[in-house]
Protein backbone atom coordinates (compact mmCIF):
# COMPACT_ATOMS: atom_id res chain seq x y z
CA UNK A 1 0.00 0.00 0.00
CA UNK A 2 2.88 2.12 0.77
CA UNK A 3 4.22 1.35 -2.83
CA UNK A 4 1.43 2.38 -4.14
CA UNK A 5 1.06 5.24 -2.49
CA UNK A 6 4.45 6.97 -3.45
CA UNK A 7 4.37 5.52 -6.96
CA UNK A 8 0.74 7.58 -7.24
CA UNK A 9 3.09 10.73 -5.79
CA UNK A 10 5.95 10.06 -8.15
CA UNK A 11 3.28 10.12 -11.25
CA UNK A 12 1.65 12.99 -10.03
CA UNK A 13 4.54 14.90 -9.54
CA UNK A 14 5.73 13.58 -13.46
CA UNK A 15 2.38 14.70 -14.71
CA UNK A 16 3.10 17.71 -13.36
CA UNK A 17 6.19 18.50 -14.24
CA UNK A 18 4.80 17.53 -17.56
CA UNK A 19 2.08 19.89 -17.55
CA UNK A 20 4.59 22.74 -16.45
CA UNK A 21 6.79 22.24 -19.03
CA UNK A 22 3.79 22.31 -21.43
CA UNK A 23 2.85 25.10 -20.41
CA UNK A 24 6.03 26.85 -20.51
CA UNK A 25 6.85 25.85 -24.25
CA UNK A 26 4.00 27.10 -25.49
CA UNK A 27 4.28 30.70 -23.82
CA UNK A 28 7.40 30.29 -25.17
CA UNK A 29 6.08 29.69 -28.48
CA UNK A 30 3.68 32.50 -28.51
CA UNK A 31 5.89 35.15 -26.96
CA UNK A 32 6.04 37.05 -30.73
CA UNK A 33 9.26 38.96 -29.79
CA UNK A 34 12.40 38.48 -27.76
CA UNK A 35 11.42 42.41 -26.04
CA UNK A 36 14.73 42.94 -23.96
CA UNK A 37 16.98 42.70 -27.49
CA UNK A 38 13.92 44.04 -30.11
CA UNK A 39 15.15 40.85 -32.33
CA UNK A 40 12.33 38.07 -33.06
CA UNK A 41 8.99 38.20 -35.17
CA UNK A 42 8.21 41.81 -35.15
CA UNK A 43 10.71 43.80 -36.41
CA UNK A 44 11.03 46.88 -35.55
CA UNK A 45 12.88 49.55 -36.36
CA UNK A 46 14.04 52.19 -33.74
CA UNK A 47 11.67 54.46 -35.16
CA UNK A 48 8.55 52.13 -35.22
CA UNK A 49 9.74 50.82 -31.44
CA UNK A 50 9.44 54.37 -30.29
CA UNK A 51 6.13 55.14 -32.39
CA UNK A 52 4.26 51.80 -30.73
CA UNK A 53 4.90 53.83 -27.07
CA UNK A 54 3.73 56.91 -28.33
CA UNK A 55 0.39 54.82 -30.05
CA UNK A 56 -0.28 53.12 -26.61
CA UNK A 57 -0.93 56.48 -25.10
CA UNK A 58 -2.89 58.02 -28.09
CA UNK A 59 -4.75 54.47 -27.67
CA UNK A 60 -6.14 56.01 -24.28
CA UNK A 61 -7.16 59.21 -25.86
CA UNK A 62 -9.36 57.92 -29.02
CA UNK A 63 -11.02 55.71 -26.33
CA UNK A 64 -11.78 57.92 -23.85
CA UNK A 65 -9.65 57.10 -21.22
CA UNK A 66 -6.98 59.64 -21.27
CA UNK A 67 -6.99 62.82 -22.84
CA UNK A 68 -9.47 66.09 -22.56
CA UNK A 69 -11.88 65.59 -20.32
CA UNK A 70 -14.46 67.75 -21.60
CA UNK A 71 -13.73 64.74 -24.87
CA UNK A 72 -13.65 61.72 -23.15
CA UNK A 73 -17.45 61.00 -23.75
CA UNK A 74 -17.47 61.92 -27.13
CA UNK A 75 -14.60 59.36 -27.76
CA UNK A 76 -15.98 57.19 -25.85
CA UNK A 77 -19.14 57.32 -28.08
CA UNK A 78 -18.14 58.22 -31.49
CA UNK A 79 -18.56 55.03 -33.80
CA UNK A 80 -20.43 52.90 -31.21
CA UNK A 81 -22.94 52.06 -34.37
CA UNK A 82 -20.83 51.70 -37.20
CA UNK A 83 -20.88 48.48 -39.06
CA UNK A 84 -17.96 46.44 -38.69
CA UNK A 85 -17.51 46.73 -42.84
CA UNK A 86 -13.77 46.78 -43.87
CA UNK A 87 -14.86 48.72 -47.41
CA UNK A 88 -17.49 51.27 -45.97
CA UNK A 89 -15.07 51.95 -43.65
CA UNK A 90 -12.71 52.94 -46.18
CA UNK A 91 -14.99 54.54 -48.60
CA UNK A 92 -16.02 56.66 -45.98
CA UNK A 93 -12.43 57.72 -45.31
CA UNK A 94 -11.98 58.91 -48.63
CA UNK A 95 -14.91 60.88 -48.66
CA UNK A 96 -15.30 64.61 -47.07
CA UNK A 97 -14.45 66.01 -43.18
CA UNK A 98 -17.87 65.33 -42.35
CA UNK A 99 -18.03 62.18 -43.23
CA UNK A 100 -14.57 61.55 -41.38
CA UNK A 101 -16.17 62.67 -38.50
CA UNK A 102 -18.62 60.19 -37.72
CA UNK A 103 -15.80 58.07 -37.43
CA UNK A 104 -13.93 59.81 -35.06
CA UNK A 105 -13.34 62.87 -32.87
CA UNK A 106 -11.99 66.22 -34.30
CA UNK A 107 -9.94 66.50 -31.31
CA UNK A 108 -7.10 69.75 -31.96
CA UNK A 109 -5.22 68.73 -28.60
CA UNK A 110 -3.96 65.74 -30.93
CA UNK A 111 -2.85 67.71 -33.52
CA UNK A 112 0.89 67.86 -31.65
CA UNK A 113 1.40 64.38 -30.91
CA UNK A 114 0.18 63.06 -33.65
CA UNK A 115 2.13 64.84 -35.92
CA UNK A 116 5.17 63.15 -33.79
CA UNK A 117 3.68 59.91 -34.06
CA UNK A 118 3.55 60.60 -38.21
CA UNK A 119 7.07 61.47 -38.24
CA UNK A 120 8.56 57.95 -36.77
CA UNK A 121 5.91 55.92 -38.18
CA UNK A 122 4.48 57.89 -41.23
CA UNK A 123 2.69 54.72 -42.05
CA UNK A 124 -0.14 55.24 -39.48
CA UNK A 125 -1.05 58.11 -41.22
CA UNK A 126 -3.37 58.77 -44.20
CA UNK A 127 -1.49 59.63 -46.57
CA UNK A 128 0.79 56.39 -45.66
CA UNK A 129 4.05 58.71 -46.24
CA UNK A 130 3.26 59.28 -49.87
CA UNK A 131 3.23 63.01 -49.31
CA UNK A 132 5.69 65.40 -48.03
CA UNK A 133 3.16 66.34 -45.37
CA UNK A 134 0.82 64.82 -43.01
CA UNK A 135 -3.14 64.36 -43.37
CA UNK A 136 -4.69 65.35 -39.80
CA UNK A 137 -6.46 62.05 -40.11
CA UNK A 138 -5.01 58.81 -38.94
CA UNK A 139 -4.89 55.52 -41.46
CA UNK A 140 -7.99 54.20 -42.57
CA UNK A 141 -6.84 50.75 -40.37
CA UNK A 142 -5.93 52.85 -36.85
CA UNK A 143 -9.60 54.47 -37.82
CA UNK A 144 -11.15 50.82 -37.88
CA UNK A 145 -9.06 49.00 -35.10
CA UNK A 146 -10.37 52.19 -32.57
CA UNK A 147 -13.87 51.14 -33.72
CA UNK A 148 -13.61 47.80 -32.85
CA UNK A 149 -12.52 48.03 -29.96
CA UNK A 150 -14.13 50.63 -28.63
CA UNK A 151 -17.94 48.47 -29.48
CA UNK A 152 -16.14 45.14 -28.12
CA UNK A 153 -14.78 47.04 -24.53
CA UNK A 154 -18.67 48.92 -25.04
CA UNK A 155 -20.12 45.61 -24.71
CA UNK A 156 -18.12 44.85 -21.97
CA UNK A 157 -16.13 41.91 -24.27
CA UNK A 158 -12.32 40.81 -24.25
CA UNK A 159 -10.26 39.64 -27.37
CA UNK A 160 -8.14 37.03 -27.15
CA UNK A 161 -4.68 38.58 -28.47
CA UNK A 162 -2.73 35.31 -28.38
CA UNK A 163 -5.19 33.60 -30.79
CA UNK A 164 -5.24 36.48 -32.69
CA UNK A 165 -1.23 36.30 -32.92
CA UNK A 166 -1.30 32.76 -33.83
CA UNK A 167 -3.70 33.33 -37.24
CA UNK A 168 -1.77 35.92 -38.46
CA UNK A 169 -1.82 34.28 -42.29
CA UNK A 170 -5.71 33.92 -42.33
CA UNK A 171 -6.05 37.47 -40.98
CA UNK A 172 -3.60 39.18 -43.44
CA UNK A 173 -5.58 37.04 -46.41
CA UNK A 174 -9.05 38.54 -46.91
CA UNK A 175 -9.68 35.61 -49.34
CA UNK A 176 -9.46 33.00 -46.98
CA UNK A 177 -12.56 32.50 -45.13
CA UNK A 178 -12.10 32.58 -41.36
CA UNK A 179 -14.33 29.39 -39.66
CA UNK A 180 -16.18 30.03 -36.56
CA UNK A 181 -14.08 27.97 -34.53
CA UNK A 182 -11.55 30.28 -35.59
CA UNK A 183 -13.63 33.32 -34.43
CA UNK A 184 -14.30 31.38 -31.37
CA UNK A 185 -10.74 31.17 -30.31
CA UNK A 186 -10.21 34.84 -30.91
CA UNK A 187 -13.43 35.78 -29.58
CA UNK A 188 -14.43 37.73 -32.43
CA UNK A 189 -17.33 37.87 -34.49
CA UNK A 190 -17.19 36.75 -38.15
CA UNK A 191 -17.72 40.42 -39.51
CA UNK A 192 -15.42 41.61 -36.66
CA UNK A 193 -12.74 38.96 -37.85
CA UNK A 194 -13.18 40.41 -41.34
CA UNK A 195 -12.85 43.86 -40.96
CA UNK A 196 -9.31 42.88 -39.08
CA UNK A 197 -8.81 40.57 -42.50
CA UNK A 198 -9.14 44.16 -44.44
CA UNK A 199 -7.14 46.36 -41.67
CA UNK A 200 -4.19 44.02 -42.22
CA UNK A 201 -4.26 43.65 -45.34
CA UNK A 202 -3.93 47.00 -46.14
CA UNK A 203 -2.34 48.02 -42.70
CA UNK A 204 0.36 45.04 -42.57
CA UNK A 205 2.27 47.53 -40.26
CA UNK A 206 -0.85 47.11 -37.43
CA UNK A 207 -0.12 43.84 -36.65
CA UNK A 208 3.54 44.35 -35.35
CA UNK A 209 2.20 46.91 -33.22
CA UNK A 210 -0.25 44.37 -31.49
CA UNK A 211 3.02 42.20 -30.19
CA UNK A 212 4.30 45.76 -28.84
CA UNK A 213 4.56 45.54 -24.98
CA UNK A 214 3.63 49.12 -24.25
CA UNK A 215 0.46 48.13 -27.06
CA UNK A 216 -0.66 45.05 -25.33
CA UNK A 217 -0.17 46.61 -21.78
CA UNK A 218 -2.19 49.39 -22.47
CA UNK A 219 -5.40 46.76 -24.34
CA UNK A 220 -4.95 44.61 -21.12
CA UNK A 221 -5.30 47.58 -18.52
CA UNK A 222 -8.35 48.75 -20.46
CA UNK A 223 -10.07 45.36 -20.50
CA UNK A 224 -9.90 45.36 -24.25
CA UNK A 225 -8.15 41.90 -24.58
CA UNK A 226 -8.07 38.73 -22.65
CA UNK A 227 -6.16 38.60 -19.10
CA UNK A 228 -3.77 35.71 -19.54
CA UNK A 229 -0.64 34.76 -18.76
CA UNK A 230 0.68 35.90 -22.22
CA UNK A 231 -1.00 39.38 -21.77
CA UNK A 232 0.65 39.42 -18.37
CA UNK A 233 4.27 38.54 -19.16
CA UNK A 234 4.73 40.92 -22.27
CA UNK A 235 3.16 43.88 -20.27
CA UNK A 236 6.34 43.42 -17.96
CA UNK A 237 8.60 44.63 -20.68
CA UNK A 238 6.19 47.95 -20.89
CA UNK A 239 8.21 50.17 -18.83
CA UNK A 240 11.35 51.97 -18.84
CA UNK A 241 14.91 50.14 -17.71
CA UNK A 242 18.64 50.33 -17.93
CA UNK A 243 18.25 54.29 -19.21
CA UNK A 244 21.56 55.82 -19.26
CA UNK A 245 21.37 59.44 -17.96
CA UNK A 246 24.06 61.98 -18.70
CA UNK A 247 25.49 63.63 -15.99
CA UNK A 248 26.95 67.56 -15.75
CA UNK A 249 27.75 69.91 -13.05
CA UNK A 250 26.79 73.62 -12.83
CA UNK A 251 28.33 75.62 -10.22
CA UNK A 252 30.87 75.71 -7.03
CA UNK A 253 32.45 71.82 -8.55
CA UNK A 254 34.98 71.85 -6.48
CA UNK A 255 32.83 71.88 -3.10
CA UNK A 256 31.92 68.59 -2.61
CA UNK A 257 28.62 66.47 -3.44
CA UNK A 258 26.05 68.85 -5.26
CA UNK A 259 23.43 70.55 -4.22
CA UNK A 260 20.42 69.11 -5.92
CA UNK A 261 19.96 66.76 -8.80
CA UNK A 262 17.65 67.58 -11.63
CA UNK A 263 16.67 64.81 -14.36
CA UNK A 264 15.51 66.19 -17.96
CA UNK A 265 13.78 63.79 -19.50
CA UNK A 266 12.79 63.69 -23.03
CA UNK A 267 8.68 62.72 -23.92
CA UNK A 268 7.03 62.26 -27.62
CA UNK A 269 10.19 64.24 -29.06
CA UNK A 270 10.82 64.28 -32.90
CA UNK A 271 14.25 65.31 -32.21
CA UNK A 272 16.12 61.70 -32.09
CA UNK A 273 17.95 59.74 -34.57
CA UNK A 274 18.87 56.69 -35.64
CA UNK A 275 22.19 55.38 -34.84
CA UNK A 276 23.14 51.89 -36.34
CA UNK A 277 24.92 50.95 -32.99
CA UNK A 278 23.02 49.54 -30.18
CA UNK A 279 24.34 50.78 -26.82
CA UNK A 280 23.19 48.31 -24.17
CA UNK A 281 22.78 51.18 -21.65
CA UNK A 282 20.06 52.34 -23.74
CA UNK A 283 17.26 50.75 -22.54
CA UNK A 284 16.69 48.91 -25.65
CA UNK A 285 16.57 52.10 -28.15
CA UNK A 286 19.08 53.07 -30.54
CA UNK A 287 18.28 56.81 -30.97
CA UNK A 288 20.22 59.60 -30.15
CA UNK A 289 19.00 63.05 -29.63
CA UNK A 290 20.35 65.18 -32.48
CA UNK A 291 23.06 68.43 -31.72
CA UNK A 292 20.13 71.30 -31.74
CA UNK A 293 18.57 69.58 -29.33
CA UNK A 294 22.15 68.48 -27.16
CA UNK A 295 22.50 72.39 -27.51
CA UNK A 296 19.21 73.45 -26.73
CA UNK A 297 19.34 71.51 -23.11
CA UNK A 298 22.67 73.02 -22.24
CA UNK A 299 21.57 76.57 -23.07
CA UNK A 300 18.42 75.41 -20.76
CA UNK A 301 20.92 74.13 -17.76
CA UNK A 302 22.35 77.20 -17.76
CA UNK A 303 19.14 79.26 -17.12
CA UNK A 304 18.04 77.35 -14.78
CA UNK A 305 21.25 77.60 -12.59
CA UNK A 306 21.01 81.28 -12.97
CA UNK A 307 17.54 81.39 -11.72
CA UNK A 308 18.35 79.30 -8.89
CA UNK A 309 20.98 81.42 -7.78
CA UNK A 310 18.28 84.57 -8.52
CA UNK A 311 16.26 83.26 -6.35
CA UNK A 312 18.55 82.70 -3.77
CA UNK A 313 19.34 84.99 -0.36
CA UNK A 314 22.02 87.21 -1.35
CA UNK A 315 25.87 85.82 -1.23
CA UNK A 316 24.86 82.06 -0.93
CA UNK A 317 24.51 80.98 -4.89
CA UNK A 318 28.65 80.89 -4.63
CA UNK A 319 27.94 77.47 -2.80
CA UNK A 320 25.75 76.61 -4.90
CA UNK A 321 26.25 73.50 -7.07
CA UNK A 322 23.34 71.83 -9.66
CA UNK A 323 23.63 68.09 -11.07
CA UNK A 324 22.17 67.84 -14.38
CA UNK A 325 21.54 64.22 -15.83
CA UNK A 326 19.52 64.62 -19.45
CA UNK A 327 17.98 61.13 -20.91
CA UNK A 328 20.54 61.61 -24.19
CA UNK A 329 19.79 58.10 -25.40
CA UNK A 330 16.46 57.99 -25.95
CA UNK A 331 13.32 59.36 -26.42
CA UNK A 332 10.11 57.75 -24.09
CA UNK A 333 6.37 58.28 -23.18
CA UNK A 334 6.14 59.61 -20.30
CA UNK A 335 2.32 62.10 -19.41
CA UNK A 336 0.91 62.85 -16.25
CA UNK A 337 -0.64 59.87 -15.26
CA UNK A 338 2.57 57.41 -15.90
CA UNK A 339 5.23 59.93 -14.59
CA UNK A 340 5.56 58.89 -11.18
CA UNK A 341 6.37 55.68 -11.88
CA UNK A 342 8.91 56.76 -14.80
CA UNK A 343 10.41 58.81 -12.46
CA UNK A 344 10.76 55.81 -9.58
CA UNK A 345 12.44 54.24 -11.87
CA UNK A 346 14.88 56.07 -14.62
CA UNK A 347 15.94 58.89 -11.79
CA UNK A 348 14.68 58.27 -8.83
CA UNK A 349 17.53 60.01 -6.80
CA UNK A 350 16.06 63.24 -8.42
CA UNK A 351 15.29 66.01 -6.52
CA UNK A 352 13.38 67.96 -9.59
CA UNK A 353 12.36 66.25 -13.38
CA UNK A 354 11.66 68.18 -16.17
CA UNK A 355 9.89 66.29 -19.20
CA UNK A 356 10.49 67.90 -22.04
CA UNK A 357 8.10 67.37 -24.47
CA UNK A 358 7.32 68.00 -28.47
CA UNK A 359 5.61 70.78 -29.71
CA UNK A 360 1.89 71.09 -28.75
CA UNK A 361 2.08 67.47 -27.05
CA UNK A 362 0.91 68.96 -23.80
CA UNK A 363 -2.50 70.03 -24.70
CA UNK A 364 -3.70 66.31 -25.51
CA UNK A 365 -2.68 66.12 -21.38
CA UNK A 366 -5.23 66.12 -18.72
CA UNK A 367 -2.84 67.51 -15.47
CA UNK A 368 -6.14 66.94 -13.03
CA UNK A 369 -8.10 69.44 -11.58
CA UNK A 370 -6.05 72.62 -12.97
CA UNK A 371 -5.83 71.77 -16.06
CA UNK A 372 -3.05 74.30 -16.79
CA UNK A 373 -1.31 73.03 -14.31
CA UNK A 374 2.27 71.90 -15.56
CA UNK A 375 4.10 72.79 -12.97
CA UNK A 376 4.07 71.29 -9.19
CA UNK A 377 6.89 71.17 -6.59
CA UNK A 378 8.68 68.05 -7.69
CA UNK A 379 8.23 67.97 -12.00
CA UNK A 380 7.05 70.11 -14.83
CA UNK A 381 6.52 69.38 -18.51
CA UNK A 382 7.60 71.99 -20.56
CA UNK A 383 7.18 72.58 -24.55
CA UNK A 384 10.68 72.54 -26.05
CA UNK A 385 8.96 75.11 -29.05
CA UNK A 386 8.87 77.86 -25.80
CA UNK A 387 12.01 76.79 -24.19
CA UNK A 388 13.63 77.38 -28.13
CA UNK A 389 11.69 80.82 -28.47
CA UNK A 390 12.50 81.82 -24.84
CA UNK A 391 9.31 81.82 -24.10
CA UNK A 392 9.05 80.13 -20.72
CA UNK A 393 10.34 83.07 -18.67
CA UNK A 394 7.40 82.05 -15.91
CA UNK A 395 8.27 78.52 -15.41
CA UNK A 396 12.08 79.63 -15.18
CA UNK A 397 11.04 81.61 -12.18
CA UNK A 398 8.83 78.74 -10.87
CA UNK A 399 11.23 76.24 -11.01
CA UNK A 400 14.07 78.62 -9.96
CA UNK A 401 11.71 79.10 -6.80
CA UNK A 402 10.54 75.10 -6.46
CA UNK A 403 14.68 74.85 -6.43
CA UNK A 404 15.00 76.97 -3.98
CA UNK A 405 13.03 75.24 -1.64
CA UNK A 406 14.51 72.32 -2.00
CA UNK A 407 17.83 73.59 -1.73
CA UNK A 408 16.52 75.01 1.88
CA UNK A 409 14.63 72.09 2.87
CA UNK A 410 17.91 70.38 2.35
CA UNK A 411 19.97 72.55 4.99
CA UNK A 412 17.40 71.75 7.51
CA UNK A 413 18.38 67.97 7.51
Amino acid sequence: MRWCTKGRSRLGTWVLALFLFGAACTLRESLPTDFSSGRGRAQWTPEHRYAGEMLSYMMQVVLGRAGDPALRDDWRKRGLDVPMDWCRISEQMARSGEEKHALMVMDPNLLGLSHILYHYDPRLNQFKGSMPFFSPYPSTGLIALRLLLLQKMNRSETIRLEAVLQHREQLHDPDRPISEEVCRQMKLRSDEAQLLQGVFSDCPELFAYLEHPFVVDVLHRMGAVEDSLYTRTVSRYARYTGISMERRILGAENSGAASLHIAILFSFSDSFLPQEKTDQEDGGLSLRASEDLRSLVFDMEEQLFSAMVSALPKGAGGSIALAFSCSFARPMAVFPANFASVAETVCPDADYVIVLLGKDVYRSFDFGVDSVKRLTARRAFLDVTDIAYGLWSADLAAIGDALRAHWEESRLR
